[in-house]
């Protein structure tokens, strides 16, 4: 089924449309990329404002303001996990980084299952070859992994954490 929204007048699909069940048909009246473009502008023109307003929102409800940031933290963890691993071997001084999509066309390709055991699901992103021992921060030197294999790989070169007799490694 097919709506005209009002603001750029096409006609789109019904899941175009965000739910609002006070009108009549039970969907807003402007597609959801009108009402992104009129926030994003609303917002510019009154920036000073409304970080103003956030940062007071926050003073307010200190309690509330934890329970948004660990429902953020939750629902970005891969992000988070990018973001600080790019931070610390810049840190380190390493060479290259790499990007969300990046990692995530990564964790794709290994099933979102750890690159080294493949069975545990990759909370971690490791170094195949550990900036210590001259590695790189390029996406082709990532693996996602799981905390044991990470926490058992530590700073070890692949051939020799192969050689641990408890490895978790498999080809």
């Amino acid at each position: 089924m097919n709506k005209c929204c009002r603001q750029c007048l096409e006609g789109k699909d019904l899941d175009m449309f965000y739910r609002n069940n006070g009108n009549l048909d039970g969907y807003t009246s402007t597609c959801k990329q009108c009402i992104g473009i009129y926030r994003k502008k609303r917002y510019w023109n009154n920036r000073e404002k409304a970080i103003t307003d956030s940062v007071e929102w926050g003073r307010k409800n200190k309690e509330k303001r934890k329970i948004v940031k660990k429902r953020w933290a939750d629902r970005n963890k891969t992000y988070i996990a990018v973001i600080n691993k790019n931070l610390n071997a810049r840190k380190q001084g390493a060479e290259g980084s790499f990007s969300l999509q990046e990692y995530n066309d990564k964790l794709e390709l290994y099933k979102n299952k750890c690159g080294y055991c493949s069975e545990r699901e990759p909370y971690t992103v490791d170094h195949i070859v550990p900036i210590s021992k001259g590695g790189t921060n390029y996406i082709d030197n990532i693996m996602p992994c799981c905390l044991q294999c990470n926490g058992q790989k530590r700073d070890y070169l692949l051939d020799e954490w192969k050689t641990l007799s408890n490895c978790y490694y498999k080809d």
